[in-house]
């Protein structure tokens, strides 16, 4: 392989290999001059300045060939940098399309059951060792509960601590109306989850601090 030597001065980049084969014919020319001169005076000063001509344009060639080498490879290494550059920029942008049209189909739901905490989770209603929580939903249809049940940080809850009620003096659980969860907890200050879910399919995650 062809080593280069690059001055950050000049910015010149010189082909080793190159030049040292041009040495070497360089020697053997020059014992052929001199051998020549020895037999033709006459000629051997002209054979000389011929032979500095033509060793010049070698070496400028040779430059040459080495600054296009390294341009190549400089240019090819930048083109596969931006491509890459490109191509996590395009994920990116892709992933970052998919959560927002992921969370707009979340929040535009409104062909099946799905409901809401709508607790504020820094203040949630708090009163004799039970907390209150408000579930809304936003579904199109009506919610039929016939079993609910209430995790907190994982543990089940126990139904005897459980208490549910429909807001407005609704019967039921009618699209757009809310219901009233009341939880018997002893739970220490810090951040906690409390889960619900029913028979029917409704499962809530709701994140809260005490």
């Amino acid at each position: 392989m062809n080593t280069f030597i690059f001055s950050h001065k000049s910015h010149k980049f010189i082909n080793i290999h190159v030049i040292s084969e041009l040495n070497n014919i360089l020697g053997v020319i020059l014992l052929m001059e001199q051998k020549k001169k020895y037999l033709n005076n006459n000629n051997g000063d002209m054979g000389i300045g011929t032979l500095i001509i033509f060793m010049s344009v070698l070496l400028i060639a040779a430059i040459t060939a080495g600054m296009m080498i390294y341009s190549g490879g400089a240019l090819q290494k930048k083109a596969i940098k931006t491509n890459n550059i490109a191509i996590k920029s395009t994920d990116e942008s892709e992933r970052l399309s998919a959560w927002i049209s992921d969370q707009n189909d979340k929040a535009n739901q409104g062909t099946s059951d799905q409901v809401l905490f709508i607790n504020d989770p820094l203040a949630v209603p708090y009163s004799g060792g039970t907390y209150t929580f408000y579930l809304k939903n936003l579904g199109t249809s009506d919610i039929t509960i016939n079993e609910i049940s209430v995790f907190l940080d994982g543990n089940v809850v126990p139904k005897s601590q459980i208490s549910v009620s429909f807001m407005g003096n609704d019967a039921a659980w009618n699209a757009g109306k809310i219901l009233q969860l009341d939880v018997a907890l002893n739970i220490q200050k810090g951040s906690h989850d409390i889960r619900v879910t029913t028979d029917t399919g409704i499962d809530a995650t709701f994140e809260f601090k005490t």
